[in-house]
């Protein structure tokens, strides 16, 4: 992790409740250190104002420390507490929402790099602070920014490739051998890359993450032989994962919530719209097959007609 750019934030910072430099010092930082005990160089320390001043978050050059406060507190942290090393942990975004007393709401989403999955960590800051509310927040925002991190991995939804003004590299879309389709059900996301070689199709599958869109492979890639496939055809799946998800939240939203059967009876029939995606299926010359399932998008449409214009005129 570099942290050059979040040391030169910090120390360009107006905000009383963060210390840095010589304010480590100060015996409020001392009286954190002990308690939080956090790993590696203090970078800086974020405390609450008022009398349990030991609360607060701790950034090291090794991850960032938190310090998990019960009662009357100045950080209340919900959900999980503890470190989180950079080298285990990414921090993916951030957001700083001020409260009606001027303290701050935080929001982190983080990428657990061991378990392949992401969670967010919410906290909240009492610094009662009344600084204009946008410069504030802001400001600590964009300290934070400083600590976020990308995979490269991330995957980019086409409509957004042009907003994000990405001319760097050849977009996948222009290649023409490259085939990119997408499903996604009420729990999950999957992105499939097909690329046709001269005698051969490789496919790679993909689930990503819907907080952070970071990819992780659904295993090996698979290779098709040209000369084993016997037809490629266009048709419907059935998800049931979608439909009982569906009926499950209409179920809870019904029963606990509002609406009841008719609550129920809504989602159930929403839900079923996702249940029936297409596919593509590859079926070899031995009977075996090979499915991928793909959203009714404009994209994904237009990508399986030039893979069928294209797997024949090559074959």
């Amino acid at each position: 992790m570099d942290t050059a750019n979040f040391l030169e934030a910090v120390s360009k910072t107006s905000l009383p409740f963060i210390y840095f430099g010589e304010k480590l010092n100060d015996e409020k930082c001392r009286k954190a250190f002990k308690k939080i005990k956090p790993v590696g160089k203090v970078l800086t320390m974020i405390l609450g104002s008022g009398k349990f001043l030991t609360e607060g978050l701790i950034v090291t050059e090794n991850g960032l420390f938190f310090s998990f406060a019960k009662g009357n507190i100045d950080i209340f942290i919900t959900k999980r507490k503890g470190a989180f090393l950079f080298s285990e942990f990414i921090l993916h975004s951030a957001t700083v929402k001020k409260t009606f007393f001027s303290d701050y709401n935080i929001e982190f989403i983080f990428w657990d790099i061991r378990k392949n999955k992401s969670f967010t960590y919410e906290f909240e800051l009492v610094a009662g602070y009344f600084e204009e509310e946008n410069k504030s927040c802001n400001e600590l925002l964009g300290i934070f920014q400083t600590l976020m991190s990308k995979t490269g991995t991330e995957y980019i939804e086409p409509e957004n490739r042009k907003a994000e003004n990405i001319t760097s590299v050849q977009p996948i879309e222009d290649d023409p051998n490259t085939f990119k389709f997408l499903w996604q059900n009420l729990w999950m996301n999957y992105h499939t890359i097909i690329v046709l070689k001269d005698d051969s199709i490789i496919i790679n599958s993909y689930k990503f993450d819907d907080k952070t869109k970071i990819q992780t492979p659904k295993g090996p890639p698979v290779t098709i032989l040209r000369a084993t496939i016997a037809a490629v055809k266009k048709g419907r799946a059935f998800s049931p994962v979608s439909l009982i998800g569906g009926i499950l939240i209409g179920a809870v939203v019904g029963f606990i919530g509002f609406g009841g059967i008719f609550t129920l009876a809504i989602f159930t029939i929403f839900s079923l719209f996702f249940s029936f995606p297409k596919k593509v299926t590859i079926i070899r010359k031995d009977g075996t097959k090979y499915k991928t399932r793909f959203q009714g998008y404009e994209e994904n449409d237009r990508n399986y007609e030039r893979f069928i214009n294209e797997i024949y005129r090559q074959s």
